[in-house]
């Protein structure tokens, strides 16, 4: 039996240091039993943090990247009117409508269309906005973040805000 030990250490060691050789499964995703785990390697994007003016609108894109399990968009935002003495003032005449839309509403909203949208806020201006996006396969998927001015209004409105498109 002594004879076989260190040809059975040396077949042991040599098994162990073959399994250790084995490239690890792609971040993407790993096949668990019967089930595919997504291991995200997207980190969070904070895509929008700064004070802008809208008139008309301003839109921010969002690209989900592809093979993201549960992306979300989440942030806050303020909007400020300046009143007769020069003053920022942030109440119902800085109010603002907030959309989130997939890449083809943003075309239609873009030709001046009203239709549908993934997301959308009562008028404010200050609001918080968490929404889940559709988790995507092969292909990435854009949306934009839109904060319009409607008309009949202060002709332009500042925003203060903060978001942040996350793809677990």
């Amino acid at each position: 039996m002594r004879k076989n030990l260190p040809g059975v250490m040396l077949g042991g060691l040599l098994l162990a240091s073959i399994g250790c050789s084995r490239s690890a499964p792609p971040r993407e995703a790993a096949v668990e039993g019967d089930r595919l785990v997504h291991l995200s390697n997207n980190p969070p994007k904070n895509f929008l943090h700064q004070t802008f003016q809208v008139q008309r609108y301003k839109a921010f894109e969002i690209v989900v990247p592809a093979h993201a399990a549960r992306p979300r968009v989440h942030g806050t935002f303020q909007a400020f009117v300046e009143n007769d003495t020069g003053s920022m003032v942030s109440n119902e005449s800085a109010n603002l409508d907030v959309m989130l839309l997939s890449e083809e509403e943003f075309a239609e909203f873009h030709k001046g269309r009203q239709g549908t949208a993934t997301y959308t806020l009562d008028p404010s201006y200050d609001q918080m906005l968490d929404c889940a996006l559709a988790s995507t396969l092969e292909q990435p998927r854009t949306y934009y973040l839109v904060f319009r001015n409607p008309p009949g209004g202060p002709k332009a409105k500042f925003v203060k805000a903060d978001f942040t498109a996350s793809f677990d």
